[in-house]
């Protein structure tokens, strides 16, 4: 053996590529990473952009790379050129996402999704022809006020008696299209059980329902305010504790924006209590109701407001009646047929359809 690691007095083999500087093994092997990412493996091979072909071995002091055999780039180029391993893989994941956002923008809504918008859009439909045509139908408290029914003195159905038609025809079609695409919609519910822990001590984390809801259509004359009514304009909101079980609805009236003193009645809060009959049917009692208001016997409270609570009278009317014709009356109660994370739909025993979306207490 010579001193020059060859056969004696044969000349050492050459290796091809025996001795490149790291820049230039660099540059080859950036450039040969991105010929593979552009192209994309060939069939049957790996989809990995950092799998290379085989280099011949190169051999290298501290400024050179020292490369032997089959292998793979990510940990010789790791180690030895930072900035190569860095290019290399942004090469990489260029080519892997390159058309992520095109195909993620094609992407095809589902079609519960589908039929959620074109109820929103449909309820927001009905509010334009709604303002065209006048405003909310007028409807005042009880039987007089067109608020409940002369027979059932349970709360009239709006579409159903021809109050929507008998303002326009085209408030009709609107209501009849937010109807229609309401029911169409709940066989798509996400939530099955949508009373799930009603009533327990787990309800305000486990039941879907549990939260605050503000109406956004209803064919429901006791949850219908027009300005052009007695009782005034007013928003409409249901708040339900799953833990408590109960449920309170809401009524916060308009005040007024061009100087006019602020109605007598402020706002109502009607209590209820509540209990799952099924997985989506709720049994409803009411107890009792507080109203706010800002005038007593026609004296203004100024910047006071006094709250009365006062006794349900339907539940003892109702009671009454029943005495005398011998009939047990239906007890109150809503089928929810839709519910998501944002927007509730559900139908009273009465056939009255309210659509509500969900928001936060302040």
């Amino acid at each position: 053996m010579s001193l020059l690691g060859g056969p004696d007095g044969a000349r050492p083999r050459r290796r091809p590529f025996g001795r490149l500087p790291a820049a230039v093994a660099m540059t080859m092997t950036v450039a040969w990473a991105a010929s593979r990412a552009f192209s994309g493996p060939a069939s049957g091979q790996s989809g990995s952009v950092f799998s290379c072909l085989p280099l011949p071995p190169l051999r290298g002091s501290t400024s050179s790379l020292s490369l032997r055999g089959p292998f793979r780039c990510a940990v010789p180029l790791a180690v030895a050129t930072g900035d190569a391993w860095r290019l290399q893989k942004s090469v990489g994941v260029a080519a892997h996402s390159g058309g992520s956002n095109e195909a993620a923008s094609a992407e095809a809504i589902t079609p519960r999704e589908a039929l959620r918008q074109e109820l929103l859009a449909a309820i927001a439909d009905f509010k334009v022809v709604q303002a065209k045509s006048g405003g909310e139908p007028k409807v005042d408290f009880g039987v007089k006020g067109g608020e409940l029914d002369k027979k059932s003195r349970a709360p009239r159905n709006l579409l159903a008696d021809g109050v929507f038609r008998s303002i326009s025809p085209e408030l009709e079609a609107a209501a009849e299209r937010a109807v229609s695409l309401a029911k169409q919609i709940a066989p798509l519910t996400p939530n099955l059980r949508p009373l799930r822990g009603f009533g327990t001590a787990a309800g305000a984390t486990d039941c879907p329902l549990h939260g605050a809801w503000r109406l956004l259509f209803t064919t429901a004359a006791d949850a219908t305010f027009s300005k052009n009514s007695t009782r005034g304009a007013a928003t409409v909101s249901n708040v339900v504790d799953a833990a408590a079980g109960t449920v309170t609805n809401c009524v916060d009236f308009a005040i007024p924006q061009n100087g006019e003193p602020a109605p007598a009645l402020e706002s109502l809060r009607v209590h209820l209590t509540a209990k799952a009959e099924t997985d989506d049917r709720l049994v409803l009692a009411f107890r009792f109701i507080k109203a706010r208001i800002t005038r007593i016997f026609g004296l203004s409270l100024g910047r006071r407001r006094l709250t009365l609570t006062l006794p349900v009278p339907g539940p003892l009317l109702t009671r009454i009646i029943s005495f005398f014709t011998r009939q047990t009356p239906p007890q109150p109660f809503f089928q929810v047929l839709y519910l998501d994370d944002t927007l509730r739909i559900h139908e009273t025993g009465q056939g009255n359809l309210f659509v509500q979306e969900k928001f936060t207490l302040a």
